[in-house]
């Protein structure tokens, strides 16, 4: 963590281990906090950042804006394997009764590099030229590979665990999941905050990152 101030603008710059970064934008350094947020047996064994009036929590990819009543898909790992590879999700935040999990492969059209290793009833596979849902345009052919992994429910401490084969442990992928709260939609991330998220053929904002830098 490190605090950078100038005139134009008072930031907190993260390093990461994998040597990713991440800026949060400030009003001040006073508000800026570490607190608590999960404790076993008296102690502390999760902290989150608290800037200003906003508490982040880490999920696995950035550090995002934490709100107790929604839930808090933490990306444990993407484990690659030659022959089949795992991506584990966890929510740590509230209960949903349905989540959707959308994986996309943005450089990848050939179904021979991108397969389901497992027939599971709640994950599907879109290859490239399905018909899809957009967010603002009614229905588009898919430039790429997708899949989708529906979890219903998708309570606290609960794990999405996806099987798939990928054949390059360096593929970019686009995550992101749309969940219900409160009789409506809610998207996640819900908002462009950082830079490697970015906008996916549907239209939704997901989080751009490479497989590797997840084991």
């Amino acid at each position: 963590l490190v605090v950078c101030d100038s005139e134009a603008q008072k930031s907190l710059f993260l390093l990461f281990g994998n040597g990713n970064t991440q800026i949060i934008p400030v009003s001040t350094f006073r508000g800026v906090s570490v607190e608590a947020i999960q404790k076993k047996s008296g102690k502390v064994v999760e902290e989150g950042l608290k800037a200003g009036s906003t508490l982040y929590r880490f999920n696995g990819i950035l550090w995002t804006p934490f709100f107790e009543d929604l839930p808090f898909p933490y990306l444990e790992k993407i484990k690659y394997d030659a022959n089949e590879s795992w991506l584990i999700l966890k929510n740590l935040g509230s209960y949903t009764t349905r989540f959707i999990l959308t994986i996309a492969f943005p450089e990848i059209k050939d179904l021979q590099k991108i397969k389901l290793t497992r027939d599971i009833k709640t994950v599907k596979l879109y290859p490239a030229g399905s018909w899809v849902h957009h967010k603002q345009k009614g229905k588009i052919a898919l430039p790429y590979t997708m899949i989708e992994v529906i979890k219903e429910p998708f309570g606290k401490g609960k794990k999405i665990r996806l099987p798939f084969f990928m054949e390059n442990p360096n593929t970019k992928i686009l995550l992101r999941g749309v969940f219900s709260f409160r009789g409506g939609i809610e998207s996640w991330p819900q908002t462009q905050f950082n830079e490697s998220i970015i906008q996916d053929a549907q239209g939704y904002f997901a989080f751009s990152l490479l497989a590797n830098q997840h084991e």
